[in-house]
């Protein structure tokens, strides 16, 4: 054996520990995220469900290709020839810029893991070093998709099945724009598509429907905490929100959740009140229904905020403003260290990260 490569030797032996960990960590990942990266495409399809719950089979067309068989031979733009003309609606880039301050139900989530965390964030305005996870990506494949559509059937005054043909065209048109920016494995973008044309195969745009807003930022403001004056402003970003009749506003939430999610988990979802406060106001006199479009699962879970509900999220809201006060005063922005540690975009900012767990040194 030549020096370099006795050399060479003991450099990996002295780094076995450091990639058997990292093995171990890939490992759990692809587990963990298995039909996202490499199954979400394969098997059949399950029945989907219809407009009043039921479960009822349709027959699927290939939605993975390019077009219809003519696009393939070459011959005509296969959008045009669906009779659907013109790009295709652009899709919200990026975070809306709010009027501040503001709190929003992201923040609430972040404050409550770690209030270091929420100064870095939202305080200090410091940008996470991280990538987007493919599972990040993967829903924004998802929540891009049936934007464009729903955008789509907006600017054109839609009315009808949302599975049709031409609007199969059109969600595999916006899939493959939003996978150019957003890449995934190749199972894992068929997966996206599917979920899409399988929530599309079962929803209709009635006579008496309305597409009110897509990916719309909002806002609403409630009266701030008795020692402080002024009103407090409440932000978020409804996926989809839907005139079902004169009398009743359906706000949709689409989730690609593994987990099944249940009515418990959306009435303690602040985003979800923020949106139903805002409602209200927006649509005074009509019932507000809150919904959970669960797309791996084919089926919804909706709720309707009670005032007494309401008044208990502005409450909460109104303490939350309190804390963050008194936190800003006082400069005490305390961290809360723990396994989460690990997967927070905002570790390479924070010093009680590195002290905590300090990066090997080089041998």
């Amino acid at each position: 054996m030549t020096l370099h490569q006795s050399n060479l030797a003991a450099q990996v032996s002295g780094s076995d520990d450091f990639w058997a960990l990292v093995i171990v960590v890939a490992l759990c990942y692809v587990v963990g995220n298995w039909e996202e990266l490499f199954g979400g495409g394969a098997g059949p399809v399950p029945p989907t469900p219809g407009p009043n719950g039921d479960a009822h089979e349709r027959p699927r067309q290939a939605a993975h290709s390019a077009g219809p068989p003519s696009a393939a031979r070459g011959e005509r733009p296969w959008l045009a020839e669906a009779g659907i003309h013109g790009d295709l609606p652009s899709v919200r880039a990026g975070k809306p810029k709010f009027e501040e301050p503001y709190l929003s139900a992201t923040q609430v989530k972040v404050w409550d893991r770690c209030r270091h965390r929420w100064q870095l964030e939202y305080l200090k305005k410091l940008k996470p070093h991280d990538e987007e996870s493919q599972g990040l990506k993967f829903g924004t494949v998802v929540h891009e998709t049936l934007e464009t559509v729903f955008r789509w059937a907006k600017e054109n005054d839609y009315r009808g099945d949302l599975g049709s043909a031409d609007m199969r065209l059109i969600a595999s048109r916006a899939h493959s724009r939003a996978l150019s920016g957003n890449w995934l494995y190749p199972n894992a973008g068929d997966a996206a598509l599917d979920r899409c044309l399988d929530y599309l195969e079962g929803s209709t745009v009635g006579p008496h429907d309305e597409v009110l807003h897509v990916e719309a930022p909002i806002t609403v403001t409630i009266k701030a905490d008795a020692g402080r004056t002024g009103l407090l402003r409440l932000a978020g970003i409804p996926d989809l929100v839907m005139r079902r009749s004169r009398s009743l506003v359906e706000i949709l939430d689409f989730k690609t959740h593994r987990r099944v999610l249940k009515p418990d988990d959306l009435t303690g979802d602040a985003a979800q009140a923020i949106y139903a406060m805002w409602a209200h106001k927006a649509f005074p006199g009509s019932k507000i229904l809150n919904t959970y479009a669960l797309l791996k699962h084919h089926r919804t879970v909706s709720h309707e905020f009670s005032d007494d509900a309401l008044r208990h999220v502005r409450s909460d809201f109104r303490q939350l403003d309190a804390e963050i006060s008194t936190a800003q005063r006082g400069g005490a922005f305390p961290p809360s260290l723990g396994p989460h540690c690990f997967e927070c975009p905002m570790r390479h900012h924070c010093l009680h990260y590195a002290k905590k767990w300090p990066r090997p040194t080089s041998r």
